[in-house]
């Protein structure tokens, strides 16, 4: 998934791995169980499989926009406390 590389490139792995961790334990493999109980068909199996990946698609956006303003706010900060410092 693109999210593990963008974490990775933040120098955040772990959400990367929780996220990948969350898309197949969590939602595929519940949901393509469900499929294959109730409908039998392949097709509802493929749509199961694609819902957990828009499912952990919309988490990892969500995370990926709330790393990256947490990391300019921090970044913000380090400026800030930089100008204020008195030339010597």
């Amino acid at each position: 998934m693109i999210s593990n590389a963008a974490f990775n490139g933040l120098g955040t792995p772990i959400p990367g791995v929780i996220i990948s961790t969350l898309r197949v334990a969590i939602f595929q493999f519940p949901l393509v169980m469900i499929a294959a109980f109730f409908f039998n068909d392949m097709e509802y199996i493929f749509a199961a499989s694609s819902l957990s990946n828009i499912l952990a698609g919309i988490i990892a956006h969500i995370w990926i926009i709330k790393t990256v303003r947490r990391m300019a706010h921090e970044q913000d900060k380090v400026q800030d406390q930089l100008t204020e410092q008195p030339a010597q």
